[in-house]
């Protein structure tokens, strides 16, 4: 994404003059800026966030599309049941962060601390998850195709009800992960792991 194409903006103004005239934050970039939103549907198109703060933000239903977020804070925003289409997340943070029921497709989040972030029944298509911290997430109930994690942080993540055929978990960490069990059929892990899920059979190794 080349910045000189884009407006540099003020986040809160140009959220606020979007509500009210109902339409699209679009072509802006948002640079070292700190603030606490509020809007629902609020639809972002070709934006660029720099070192962006909107933690605690209240945007539920948000509409994006072909946003970058680099070095942004999202803790404890709400963005649930909405629609990121073609957004990046580059080292972003997203503790405690509610996205669950969000439609997800062409998504990609690198270097992202997701810890305790809600993703649950969620709807995924084209998702690429590198190098992010997700323990403790919730990621339930998720319907996908083509999703790819790798190098990811799962421990005690939550991944029951969500299918896990021809993922491959094999360069992630998965200890604690939870599960009830038969999401694992056709999931790819490394032969270190496969210790941990045997316990998912009801199956304990006796060391000798």
């Amino acid at each position: 994404m080349n910045c000189e194409v884009y407006e540099a903006g003020k986040l809160r103004d140009c959220v606020l003059q979007a509500v009210q005239q109902d339409i699209a934050v679009s072509g802006f970039v948002f640079e070292q800026q700190e603030t606490l939103l509020e809007a629902e549907r609020l639809e972002l198109k070709q934006c660029l966030l720099k070192q962006a703060a909107i933690r605690e933000s209240k945007l539920a239903r948000p509409d994006w599309s072909e946003v970058v977020l680099e070095d942004c804070d999202l803790s404890g925003a709400v963005l649930r049941d909405g629609s990121l289409y073609k957004v990046t997340l580059r080292r972003c943070k997203l503790v405690g962060t509610d996205l669950s029921g969000t439609f997800l497709r062409e998504v990609t989040l690198e270097d992202c601390v997701c810890r305790y972030a809600n993703l649950s029944f969620g709807q995924w298509r084209d998702v690429i998850m590198q190098g992010c911290d997700f323990s403790q997430a919730s990621m339930d109930g998720v319907k996908h195709k083509h999703w790819t994690i790798t190098d990811c942080n799962l421990r005690q993540a939550n991944l029951s009800q969500t299918a896990l055929q021809k993922i491959d978990f094999s360069t992630s960490e998965i200890g604690g992960i939870v599960l009830q069990g038969e999401e694992l059929r056709g999931a790819v892990v490394s032969e270190w792991q496969a210790p941990e899920l045997l316990r998912f059979l009801g199956v304990s190794i006796k060391e000798t």
